[in-house]
């Protein structure tokens, strides 16, 4: 997964990217300023997002995102933020957090951003096709966090060619993939 990081303060930024890499995902940033950000939009599979950056909040960042399709979440330093209401299901997370936890929640998030996709495509229905597929896989592979990325994986590809396939046969063609992955790529996945 490719993780926008939208914070100002470098020290926490660099760290933060450091971590995530360390963590064997791929960093797009960081961004010290919105603008910046903003030009690197279509990179991002998913964004952590500072509330405040300097002296704008991150909103209109939000927005951008939002309009994309990309999931995202907050942090913040401060004990007290209130979020717009067309946020306010967005969920936002006290620094200093560890980056596993930000992590499980991106992903959390990214896997459901991906179920809507797929149920928007008309297949069946996603959640029951991502619960599947992750159980799936669970049971082959006994690190769960490369299981989750497989799966990612996995659904990133039929995003890609879902036009082309039959719906009523989504779950067969999906766990068709899993299995293509887990067998050619697996190594990749590992921690």
């Amino acid at each position: 997964m490719r993780i926008m990081i939208v914070e100002n303060k470098h020290h926490s930024a660099s760290e933060m990217a450091r971590e995530i890499r360390a963590c064997g995902e791929s960093v797009v940033g960081p961004f010290p300023s919105l603008a910046q950000a903003a030009r690197h939009l279509s990179q991002a599979d998913a964004a952590i997002l500072d509330i405040w950056i300097g002296t704008e909040q991150c909103f209109e960042m939000a927005d951008l995102l939002t309009v994309a399709g990309i999931p995202f979440i907050f942090v913040s330093g401060l004990e007290k933020v209130t979020l717009p209401q067309r946020h306010n299901h967005i969920e936002l997370y006290a620094k200093p957090i560890g980056v596993p936890a930000l992590l499980y929640a991106l992903r959390t998030e990214f896997l459901t951003s991906l179920s809507h996709s797929l149920e928007r495509s008309g297949a069946e229905p996603a959640k029951t096709l991502v619960r599947d597929l992750l159980a799936s896989a669970r049971q082959r592979i006994s690190d769960t966090t490369a299981a989750e990325r497989i799966v990612e994986s996995v659904l990133h590809r039929a995003l890609a060619d879902i036009k082309t396939r039959r719906r009523d046969r989504m779950a067969f063609w999906l766990h068709d993939l899993l299995d293509q992955e887990i067998r050619n790529d697996y190594p990749r996945h590992l921690n």
